[in-house]
């Protein structure tokens, strides 16, 4: 009885437990609180993350249709100059016809007078000289056209040799392209292109001192350029050289050549095949390129330029006779990187053009 008097009471089965689930509670009680956290911070971020994707995508929209619009907006004016260009040619076409109807009048009746009084006919009027035009390229990006208007020692030298002004990163990337490119191409001329009797017969080039010519100012001492950058073979290269751009929507088909009917390579393609040979060869008149260099000028475009008034822009500079082959080289170069066809002649930005062409003068 003693020995069972001294024995301690059992434990309290529960006293333990009561006591330890007040600390688990707790314990499970923060958990818990901490889990219900967590959804809502992750669900911000992915709120967060959805919205600065959707501006992105709004900026990147936005800009796009910027684009889209400026590209609408030019392409507009540039139509609209056209229709205006050829609206005053149409009317000037009139006129002129009108001109040599009534001067073929006169001479039928001047020739019947000369018959009357057995006075000798004058021979007739020397036939056109004819340019040679060759193609200088493999088809595709960097192919062009060169024209060659004198033979013999008056022959200006060439300043665009093949190659020119094509790195050896176009020409990876072309090459790369045309894997891609199905060959068979129909092989007919576009019922939209331009023929050579479609422009007025009566404009000629003149030079920049002739009181009906472009850009006319009080005539000085005519200064010849050592390297004769002043004749029409020069300008023809360089407007051909930077017309490059165009001569691939050739290979477009019908709808590809559109909108370039004011370009100087125009008349030159007419009766060619789509797609043009390395250094194949035809014949034009000389008089229908220095007609067409007159033509491209004629176009206002704001803030751009063509090709043929870059050239005017090089020609009309004070230092113009102080330029010498390279540095016309350089001016050609840099114009070429920042020359665009969207489809209806290639164009330069005016502002570029200055900064490109005042930098080589400035360095003379």
């Amino acid at each position: 009885m003693a020995d069972a008097s001294l024995q301690p009471p059992p434990a309290d089965p529960y006293g333990d437990t009561l006591e330890t689930l007040w600390q688990r509670s707790k314990k499970k009680l923060a958990l818990t609180k901490n889990d219900s956290k967590e959804p809502p911070d992750s669900a911000i971020i992915e709120d967060e993350s959805a919205a600065l994707a959707k501006a992105a995508h709004e900026r990147r929209r936005d800009q796009v249709r910027r684009a889209q619009r400026k590209h609408r907006e030019r392409k507009e004016k540039y139509i609209k100059s056209l229709e205006q260009e050829l609206l005053r040619l149409r009317h000037e076409r009139e006129s002129v016809s009108s001109d040599i109807n009534r001067f073929t009048s006169e001479n039928n009746l001047l020739r019947e007078i000369m018959r009357a009084h057995g006075i000798q006919m004058p021979q007739k009027r020397p036939r056109d000289r004819l340019a040679k035009v060759t193609v200088v390229g493999e088809p595709g990006f960097g192919q062009r056209l060169q024209v060659s208007l004198d033979e013999g020692e008056n022959k200006i030298p060439n300043f665009y040799p093949e190659g020119f002004g094509v790195s050896f990163t176009q020409k990876v990337l072309h090459k790369a392209a045309d894997l891609f490119t199905s060959p068979q191409i129909e092989d007919q001329i576009a019922p939209d292109e331009p023929r050579p009797e479609y422009f007025n017969a009566d404009l000629q080039i003149r030079p920049k001192n002739d009181p009906g010519g472009w850009g006319y100012e009080p005539p000085v001492a005519v200064q010849s350029h050592p390297y004769h950058f002043d004749s029409t073979q020069v300008a023809v290269d360089f407007v051909l050289f930077l017309e490059r751009c165009c001569l691939r929507h050739r290979m477009l088909g019908k709808q590809g050549f559109s909108g370039h009917a004011l370009t100087l390579q125009a008349p030159l393609l007419v009766g060619t095949p789509p797609v043009l040979q390395n250094k194949s060869t035809w014949e034009v008149p000389a008089s229908e390129i220095e007609r067409l260099l007159e033509l491209a000028g004629a176009l206002n475009l704001d803030g751009e330029i063509t090709p043929v008034q870059a050239w005017r822009l090089i020609s009309d500079h004070p230092k113009f006779y102080k330029l010498d082959p390279a540095g016309l080289q350089r001016i050609s170069e840099g114009l070429v990187r920042n020359i665009h066809c969207f489809g209806f002649g290639a164009i330069l930005d005016e502002q570029t053009s200055i900064n490109i062409v005042e930098k080589v003068y400035a360095s003379l």
